[in-house]
């Protein structure tokens, strides 16, 4: 499914494309994707820093005992429901992620499936759309005609933004949605510059995940006159030698690399979508992988899996 026309899309088609990419959506949720969000969330919890005078029916596991040491009135501690986390999706608009069908669909896609997995919930989310400045916020809401509002302005997006990528804005655009720890999802390329001194100031504070749109350049470098390669933000076009063209794909592969390890550094979930697999798929290995790496199997688990 092509989101990238050579022509604009009019209003109808917009709400055809966003009505179909909605229903895919659901269906891969039903399908069972939406396991992938409880790694996402924040798991059901209690806070017990409020007390209260101590009640007959109360469980003696919330008894403030120090009150009792105290000879002073019995006081337990009175659980309330933990603060839900809020949850910001950025994606990157820019001309050298919507100017290639490839790289724009995977993104699409993904978008989708994030903003869906995040309105499971009651926690608040938010859809940025992102160039070198924040294009457009969305306020993310349950069920399958707001997702194709959403939907439908994220395709309407390429044609109003910004050519240009730079994600140095990242945290004084998440700072403009939430002041408070959250989860943010960001779906780029990560080729706009240096992207790693944001990155950081953003995992400071809150959960991290990155999904690096980056299919392989194989159809790109086809469609291609073979002496020239034109930069997708700038227009600028230069000399494409047989040495510079065999060299694009390890370049590429590189980015990954260093993405992979900056995200490492940052305990970040970093989700490479390169067409290989679904983006469902790869946000699910992603996140076993991140688990996996934070909690390695002990001596007595390993021994389990042992055959016997």
């Amino acid at each position: 499914m092509t989101t990238t026309p050579q022509q604009p899309l009019s209003t109808r088609q917009l709400q055809e494309l966003a009505t179909l990419l909605a229903l895919r959506t659901r269906r891969e949720l039903l399908a069972g994707c939406g396991a992938i969000a409880h790694p996402l969330r924040q798991g059901a919890g209690t806070d017990g820093s409020e007390l209260r005078d101590f009640r007959p029916d109360d469980d003696a596991r919330l008894i403030r005992w120090a009150s009792v040491a105290a000879d002073a009135p019995i006081t337990v501690r009175q659980l309330q429901p933990e603060q839900s986390i809020p949850q910001v999706i950025v994606l990157d608009v820019s001309r050298s992620m919507t100017l290639h069908p490839p790289k724009w669909d995977l993104a699409v896609a993904t978008a989708a499936l994030l903003c869906a997995l995040a309105t499971l919930d009651d926690d608040s989310a938010d859809l940025l759309l992102l160039s070198d400045r924040p294009e457009r916020r969305l306020r993310l809401e349950p069920g399958l005609r707001p997702l194709q509002r959403t939907l439908a302005a994220i395709l309407d997006a390429p044609a109003s933004a910004h050519p240009r990528t730079n994600l140095a804005i990242l945290p004084g655009a998440v700072r403009a949605v939430t002041r408070r720890p959250a989860r943010i999802a960001v779906i780029s390329d990560f080729l706009g510059g240096d992207c790693a001194p944001a990155l950081t100031q953003l995992a400071g504070r809150h959960d991290l995940l990155l999904a690096q749109v980056l299919p392989p350049l194989s159809d790109e470098l086809d469609a291609l006159a073979a002496t020239e390669l034109q930069d997708a933000e700038t227009g600028r076009r230069t000399a494409l030698l047989p040495q510079d063209r065999n060299a694009l794909p390890q370049a590429q592969a590189d980015a990954q690399e260093r993405l992979r390890q900056l995200a490492t550094s940052l305990n970040a979930t970093c989700v490479p979508l390169d067409g290989s697999r679904p983006p469902a798929q790869a946000l699910r290995l992603a996140l076993a992988a991140n688990r996996h790496r934070h909690n390695p199997p002990t001596a007595m688990s390993q021994k389990s899996l042992r055959p016997l």
